[in-house]
């Protein structure tokens, strides 16, 4: 066997043995957390897609600055987890089904009009209390606050 055969070989072995590794490693977080490999998909969701339902909205309006949008509308509430729908690699330990926890909507909890986000092209409903979504939320280390900061860009109300 000569070095350029054996460097194939190498190669060839490398790459097998990472995607197998791979497998597993999802595999056993979809074991430690208690959802299917089918929900375990780094690729398609960056966070987690769950559907969630609002339990309560803190009022408190952000004294940051008060030209942004949640000094005049909420921007925080406290969400159950119903289902877990797919996990991606922004999917934190503090995600999994029944779990409650306290959610930042980057474009508020109110309705995305043309007056407080005169740029955005989507449109979003807005959120009341006991209001169920489907959406991809995101959590960020902080170290500061709690260990994770769960983030909520987009949603889909669900009628």
């Amino acid at each position: 066997m000569n070095t350029t055969q054996l460097f194939i070989l190498i190669w060839f072995l490398i790459i097998i043995g990472c995607n197998l590794n791979k497998d597993t490693i999802l595999s056993n977080k979809a074991k430690r957390l208690n959802v299917t490999d089918a929900q375990i998909s780094p690729s398609e969701v960056s966070g987690c897609k769950v559907k969630a339902k609002i339990i309560s909205i803190d009022t408190l309006k952000s004294r940051n600055n008060p030209d942004s949008p949640c000094s005049k509308n909420p921007c925080i509430a406290n969400i159950k987890i119903e289902e877990i729908i797919k996990m991606g690699a922004l999917c934190g330990p503090m995600l999994y089904q029944g779990a409650e926890l306290k959610v930042y909507f980057a474009f508020t909890l109110s309705e995305t009009t043309k007056e407080l986000f005169p740029d955005l092209i989507a449109h979003y409903p807005g959120l009341k209390k006991n209001d169920t979504f489907v959406t991809s939320i995101e959590t960020r280390s902080e170290k500061n606050e709690h260990p994770y900061q769960a983030i909520v860009y987009t949603y889909e109300k669900i009628e």
